[in-house]
Formats: structure tokens, C-alpha cells, sequence
């Protein structure tokens, strides 16, 4: 799995999708449910050693439903993360309305050094 592959299954997936948050305008107000927000970070390891280094990718992507939706999440995770190791926990967004299911999964990639 790469970087870019889980961003186009996100986008492929057909719901609204945000890095980090939604920010809504009276233009383009924040989007109803569902809609999905992720956050990633990567490290590098190996770049000054080898002609391959390791990116190690730890990603969370969090879910918003109305309520508590099995058919959603199961299409979700079917489209998304159906080859991915992940924890996943559900928790009620209190003032909002929402529920939240979230999903954290890490990932390696070798990267070529260019020479």
C-alpha cells in the first residue's frame, strides 16, 4: 500500500473527504453526512544509507455517519481498507449529532533513492 493509493481509494470511495478538517463557507458549507476527514504522517528511514529507504505511513481516518450505519461502514470498508491491519473504535460526536468511526492502520513502503 502507498500513500497515493489510499487517497485515491478515499476519493473513489464517493463521499466528501477532507485532510485534517472541513472548512465550511457560506459558498461551500461543511458537507452532510456521510463524509470522511483523515490525517496521515510519515517518517523516513534509511535515506542516507541505502539506494532504498523505508516511508512508514501511520494514517487515521474518521468516518461520520448520522447515526450508527452497518451498510455504510461495510461499504466503506470494503472499498477502502479491505486489505489493511487496522483498529477501528465508534464513538458518539456529543453537540453534533454524529457518529464517529475511526480507523488507524501503519504501512511501509520502499522508496528508490534517485541517483
Amino acid at each position: 500500500m502507498q500513500v497515493d493509493a489510499m487517497l485515491e481509494r478515499l476519493a473513489a470511495f464517493g463521499i466528501p473527504s477532507a485532510l485534517h478538517q472541513f472548512t465550511g463557507t457560506k459558498k461551500n458549507p461543511t458537507p452532510d453526512p456521510p463524509f470522511n476527514v483523515y490525517f496521515y504522517t510519515s517518517t523516513t528511514r534509511g535515506a542516507d544509507l541505502a539506494p532504498v529507504s523505508i516511508l512508514q505511513a501511520d494514517f487515521v481516518i474518521e468516518l461520520y455517519t448520522e447515526k450508527p450505519d452497518d451498510a455504510i461502514i461495510a461499504q466503506f470498508e470494503a472499498a477502502v481498507v479491505p486489505d489493511v491491519e487496522y483498529k477501528k473504535f465508534q464513538a458518539p460526536i456529543q453537540g453534533e449529532n454524529l457518529i464517529q468511526t475511526a480507523y488507524e492502520f501503519t504501512f511501509t513502503q520502499k522508496l528508490k533513492r534517485s541517483v
